[in-house]
């Protein structure tokens, strides 16, 4: 069966726009992450998408029953464990409801995370012997509050609010477009490489690629690139290292000093946080140790250093960050 373009990404954004009250870009991001879900193997990456809300009843569910109606052979999940993470990945496009209320454990964390690259597998010894699951597949979660960082970092996020309007219901009489999408997916020819907004870089760019490659396809590039960028502006709560990182850089910069006392820095830092980090869910207290901990991990040290009439004391040197803090932007 032949499918127009002007159909398939036309139909999509109509579902979304029909039954979910959240920002234009929003409605771009769910429709072009559900026609991902049909394409995806093409990729070396699959993102998450993170449908967010700061209370209940705010349309979180609503956006995972319209997506049952557009991805790839869904599999809709509450609670569910780690065993059914691996065992259904592969082969489903999973759809989890209300994270907030199932443990987000270690070997859980670490199955979506790393269940976004391709060739990622976990292996397992059971009755029969050693398995081996293959995880790559892509993921919807929705919640309230947040996810872990590394799997924000991983995500597409859609934030969504109560709605002030009366939306339509979602029922089950609505048109399915999954299996039209899936014959669009066996016709289209995508660019594995399309370009990229200067600011996709990193894994940034790894969630955008497909999705952007999926509009270039519609002729609808250029606008799928400004939603990207209105994606990344929102931005995300960076890993604590990243944190801490990017913290130093705001530090020295108002201190206006190339040499900064560890005593100086520590302070700085302290009135910067009111004294905690965020950590996934767990705030961290600060410490020097901590502060040191992280930017070593960035090749990052106190050295010694003499003021004029004093001891040496450790010091953190200007020159020594300028390189990571390129890095890390």
């Amino acid at each position: 069966m032949s499918l127009s373009k002007k159909k398939t990404a036309q139909g999509d954004q109509d579902i979304s726009t029909r039954y979910v009250d959240v920002q234009p870009h929003y409605h771009w991001g769910i429709a072009l992450w559900a026609l991902h879900t049909h394409i995806y193997t093409q990729y070396a990456r699959s993102p998450r998408l993170a449908v967010l809300s700061p209370v209940h009843e705010s349309g979180k569910s609503t956006v995972l029953n319209v997506l049952e109606a557009l991805v790839w052979n869904y599999k809709r999940m509450s609670d569910p464990s780690v065993a059914s993470i691996y065992r259904l990945a592969s082969s489903h496009t999973l759809l989890i409801d209300e994270v907030d209320n199932m443990p987000i454990t270690k070997n859980m964390r670490s199955a979506l995370n790393d269940g976004d690259s391709r060739g990622a597998s976990v292996t397992r010894a059971e009755k029969d012997g050693v398995k081996t699951y293959q995880i790559y597949g892509p993921v919807a979660l929705s919640g309230i509050g947040r996810l872990p960082v590394t799997l924000m970092s991983r995500s597409v996020i859609i934030n969504i609010y109560r709605s002030a309007k009366a939306m339509p219901k979602f029922g089950s009489g609505e048109h399915y477009f999954a299996s039209k999408l899936h014959d669009w997916a066996k016709q289209v020819n995508l660019n594995q490489d399309p370009q990229m907004p200067t600011q996709c870089i990193g894994r940034k760019g790894d969630k955008w690629r497909s999705l952007i490659a999926i509009a270039d396809s519609f002729d609808r590039g250029q606008k799928a690139r400004e939603v990207a960028l209105q994606f990344i502006n929102e931005g995300y709560k960076p890993d604590i290292k990243e944190q801490v990182l990017r913290d130093t850089q705001k530090v020295f910069n108002l201190a206006k000093t190339n040499i900064l006392t560890t005593d100086a820095l520590y302070q700085k830092l302290l009135e910067d946080t009111e004294g905690e980090y965020e950590v996934d869910y767990v705030e961290e207290k600060i410490t020097k140790r901590v502060i040191g901990n992280h930017l070593s991990d960035f090749r990052i040290r106190s050295r010694p250093h003499r003021y004029e009439g004093n001891a040496p004391q450790k010091c953190w040197f200007k020159e020594d960050f300028e390189e990571m803090w390129k890095r890390y932007k």
